[in-house]
């Protein structure tokens, strides 16, 4: 059977974080491909650039990174769905609904396992969804009782990292983000007058 590890999130924006743990997930061996599935607009955290804006990032992000790569993937359908919806539950029912013959493996980062108890349809998530779980610097290898986790080994890992927050700050602050982001995703930041970032 075919597996697809899929990242999920806002990419709001797609921190330069995320190339070394797409990298690190396909040099595992675990999965076939990886998944870029940009959420919609309807979440209980807003994110502050339209879905308009994400996708054009998201497009520039992988085009810049993944041009060439077979293996790497921008899934649009849950962004440009009538009822979108953010939860992990919905979005990996979708996903297999539409993909008969394929595993879909969601990923995740270490901080979040403990809080998967508390994510929507727990219950449901235990039995249907496997994580892959990418180890976050200053994080423990945490545990979820029930949840099936499969961890990345840190072999793998870029150990350096940046939240899509701390982006979005630093940018609103007009600090420095070399090394925070790709330059093409930068530079639609930047043309957009995105996050209170400078427009030259």
């Amino acid at each position: 059977m075919k597996r697809i590890a899929v990242f999920g999130g806002a990419f709001d924006p797609p921190p330069v974080g995320h190339l070394s743990n797409a990298s690190a997930v396909l040099n595992s061996n675990l999965v076939d491909q990886v998944w870029f599935v940009p959420t919609g607009d309807v979440r209980d955290k807003p994110a502050t650039a339209l879905s308009q804006h994400r996708i054009a990032m998201m497009e520039a992000f992988v085009a810049e990174n993944f041009k060439n790569d077979s293996a790497v993937r921008l899934e649009l359908s849950q962004i440009k769905s009538p009822t979108p919806g953010s939860y992990t539950v919905d979005l990996m029912t979708r996903l297999r609904e539409g993909n008969v013959g394929i595993e879909f493996l969601f990923v995740i980062g270490s901080e979040l396992v403990r809080d998967l108890p508390s994510w929507k349809d727990a219950e449901r998530l235990k039995k249907e969804v496997r994580f892959l779980v990418v180890p976050r610097p200053g994080t423990t290898l945490a545990q979820a009782p029930g949840f099936q986790l499969t961890h990345i080994p840190e072999q793998f890992l870029l150990r350096s990292w940046a939240s899509s927050t701390a982006v979005r700050e630093l940018l609103g602050q007009k600090k420095r983000t070399a090394g925070f982001l790709t330059p093409a995703v930068l530079s639609y930041i930047l043309q957009a007058g995105l996050y209170g970032s400078r427009s030259s």
